[in-house]
């Protein structure tokens, strides 16, 4: 039956003994959601379905972390935010017998990363064009992302070898004078002959929308809040651009950073690997980098499973480390908690840490990058899920994400540590399978576009709407989640990294929706 969701949609099945089977994406970009109501077992595809019909409570535990960065990090980033509603695992499907037992069989494993670069690079540009050459009869319309970056990029190449004639591209123009994408962009826009659109970054940003999105939130966002309100803004203009067609696919290049790049396990995966001289390229790595050697041994020396992590988290040795290189070995990485979140929701975040800790699936895969790297998938694939129940109803636009397909997924993640590792260029994998018509210089950049400033510039005309809102009653204040009077300490301090400014964001996207759900009730 896997075969049957390789589009990244729900398949539900009854077999002649009276058991039903349903089954979402492996990367979670479709999933499957279920709940109990008396003697009766729902499943959908929506948890706002679900909700509906067993009108359930808001999880405490869940919204606490919803209020800190743990959100975007497996195991953190699959809770669901209703009580009594359950999410199978991506990559499983559930089971449910004619008598009503309910279990979970896994169809989806981690594929180990044994293979060359050379064999899988003509594999993933097939499963590649697939993806792409099966939106020309299922679409009247194309749109695709364009930001510059190398995933983007290689869709758009990939989407003119496929003879594909209107396609239409989106870019975010940024206003940080130092960020180059809009140069690489445009060049490719020129190269495919798109019709290019571009857009102001800050005016697609949440935080300049509340007016538009706030009273509704609960709607928008119906698997509770989280950090994809970012894209409301831009769902939306999406919607708008194609309100008048049937069948619109925008593609996206979501997965794409963590399938290719560089990630933070990566240099304990090669010193663990029996790769020639895998540990003293490591070291020879360590020192271009100016990584202290005594940190490099503490990152390759790292021993502890998923569950020491989350157990050390429960504990409260939440603070991120100074040197990052070191953490980065971590199943789970270290969390930074909010300095406003109450000693009383620093205990509801200690209870999810140790309920995930009984888990028997933390460890996604025995070597620590492919974890990390399946980690990120699922994480993205929640990402679009949830972002296409934003798009206007009736708009006729569904979201497209080749890089977090089943088939590309598999691919992809078969790559060997020492190719990642000793790449010469910039993801190694995709510039070998990126099409004949795309330079290999898109490759060899060495500026990549980053966003940071944009956090300074919402924060800084936000300050006086977050400390406005919560003057007037807050939903978390009641619920003894947050301290006000720590929260507005935070308001006027410093943050040189931006990362408190965007704490502070995520407090007031969280109130409003608390308060949009409210108003429902």
């Amino acid at each position: 039956m896997s075969s049957l969701v390789q589009d990244g949609g729900l398949v539900i099945a009854c077999d002649s003994s009276g058991t039903i089977r349903a089954q979402g994406s492996a990367s979670g970009t479709s999933a499957v959601f279920w709940a109990r109501r008396g003697d009766e077992i729902l499943v959908s595809d929506r948890q706002e379905t679900l909700f509906r019909r067993t009108r359930p409570e808001v999880s405490r535990d869940e919204l606490v972390i919803r209020l800190t960065e743990a959100q975007m990090d497996f195991p953190f980033s699959e809770g669901i935010i209703w009580t009594g509603v359950s999410m199978v695992h991506p990559g499983n499907w559930l089971r449910i017998t004619a008598d009503g037992r309910v279990d979970e069989v896994s169809w989806w494993r981690t594929p180990d990363p044994i293979d060359a670069v050379e064999s899988l690079s003509p594999v993933l540009h097939d499963a590649l064009v697939e993806v792409i050459d099966s939106l020309v009869d299922s679409t009247d319309l194309l749109s695709m992302d364009l930001s510059g970056g190398l995933d983007s990029t290689t869709l758009v190449y990939i989407a003119r070898q496929c003879s594909m004639d209107d396609i239409n591209t989106l870019f975010f123009r940024t206003a940080d004078p130092a960020n180059h994408d809009h140069f690489w962009s445009d060049r490719a826009a020129r190269d495919v002959r798109s019709t290019h659109k571009i857009c102001d970054y800050v005016s697609m940003m949440v935080e300049e929308n509340w007016d538009r999105f706030s009273e509704d939130l609960f709607a928008w966002m119906p698997e509770g809040p989280s950090d994809d309100a970012r894209y409301l803004a831009l769902a939306d203009e999406i919607g708008r651009l194609y309100e008048n067609s049937k069948s619109v696919a925008h593609v996206n290049g979501h997965g794409g950073d963590e399938l290719f790049a560089a990630m933070p396990a990566m240099a304990w995966s090669m010193a663990h690997s029996h790769v020639r001289h895998g540990l003293r390229d490591v070291f020879s790595w360590s020192q271009v980098n100016k990584f202290r050697w005594s940190a490099t041994l503490q990152h390759v020396r790292r021993h502890e499973g998923p569950v020491s992590d989350l157990l050390r988290i429960a504990r409260g040795v939440s603070a991120r480390a100074s040197d990052m290189f070191v953490e980065g070995a971590r199943w789970v990485p270290a969390m930074r908690l909010p300095k406003y979140l109450t000693n009383e929701a620093r205990d509801n975040f200690s209870k999810r840490a140790l309920q995930y800790a009984e888990r028997a699936d933390l460890m996604l895969h025995h070597d620590r990058t492919s974890h990390q790297v399946r980690g990120a998938t699922l994480y993205h694939g929640t990402l679009v899920r949830r972002t296409e129940q934003m798009l206007p109803s009736g708009s006729g636009v569904r979201l497209v994400s080749p890089y977090l397909d089943d088939r590309v997924v598999a691919i992809a993640m078969r790559l060997r540590i020492e190719d990642r590792f000793r790449a010469d260029v910039i993801k190694p994998l995709l510039a070998a399978a990126r099409p004949e018509n795309m330079p290999i210089d898109y490759f060899q950049r060495h500026d990549k576009g980053e966003y940071s400033f944009e956090t300074f510039v919402a924060f800084s005309s936000s300050r006086d709407r977050i400390r406005s809102l919560f003057s007037e009653g807050s939903v978390l204040v009641d619920m003894g989640l947050i301290d006000p009077d720590v929260l507005n300490q935070e308001l006027s301090a410093y943050s040189p990294d931006g990362l408190v400014y965007e704490d502070l964001l995520r407090v007031e996207m969280v109130e409003r929706w608390l308060r949009s759900f409210s108003a429902t009730r």
